[in-house]
């Protein structure tokens, strides 16, 4: 699993570079073998009455499915972090879920029928 971070306007140190790592593992770290690649982007704007704004946008492109996106924002840098990456794990969890959902449905419909026959009555 290859995490590629991304800051502007932001100011992460060291060490809140590494708890944002940190945080990814735990939320993904299940899920390694099915991850191609996580990209996160994390910046400051001004928000409303002169505070500063983080958004984090995480990107995890699953392998055999669909990029999973998620956008968090909050006053926090470290809250913003961690809230995203609570959420990409459980999104991650869903994309994988629907996707087996909907290997299982297609799998069935090239099958022929295997409903039990139906029985009968006769008075």
């Amino acid at each position: 699993m290859r995490v590629r971070v991304e800051q502007r306007g932001c100011l992460l140190d060291g060490s809140g570079r590494d708890e944002l790592e940190n945080r990814l593992h735990f939320a993904l770290a299940r899920f390694a073998s099915r991850v191609e690649r996580v990209s996160v982007k994390v910046t400051q704007t001004p928000g409303v009455r002169g505070q500063l704004e983080t958004t984090c946008r995480i990107v995890v492109k699953l392998r055999r499915a669909a990029e999973v996106r998620i956008a968090q924002q909050d006053a926090d840098p470290r809250v913003c972090v961690a809230r995203a990456a609570e959420r990409a794990g459980r999104a991650v969890q869903r994309a994988i879920d629907l996707h087996a959902y909907n290997t299982r449905l297609n799998r069935g419909a090239n099958q022929p029928s295997t409903a039990p026959p139906q029985l009968t009555t006769e008075n």
